[in-house]
């Protein structure tokens, strides 16, 4: 789901999920909204390292799992890949 309302300590207050930690990177315009652009429609991978890294940074010393929402089966099939799965492995 695509987010563009203010972030209180990086959480859209209107994605909170009972009992889950939420993380947002940052509000989807400008260079981040091209980088996932490219990452999910153009299936550039390398991408991947790049989002993996600014998480990283915003989530610190989390000693917990990134579980990747789940992607639809076809677009898997149209990028070649699991764009959230990828993303989720680069964070280890």
């Amino acid at each position: 789901m695509k987010c563009d309302r203010p972030l209180k300590n990086h959480t859209c207050e209107t994605c909170e999920l009972s009992g889950i930690e939420q993380y947002c990177t940052g509000l989807r315009t400008g260079m981040l909204k091209n980088l996932i652009n490219v990452y999910k429609y153009e299936s550039v991978r390398a991408v991947s390292l790049v989002l993996a890294e600014k998480l990283r940074r915003m989530v610190g010393d989390y000693n917990g799992v990134i579980v990747p929402l789940p992607t639809i089966g076809k677009h898997i099939r149209e990028r070649g890949f699991d764009h959230m799965a990828l993303l989720a492995q680069k964070t280890d």
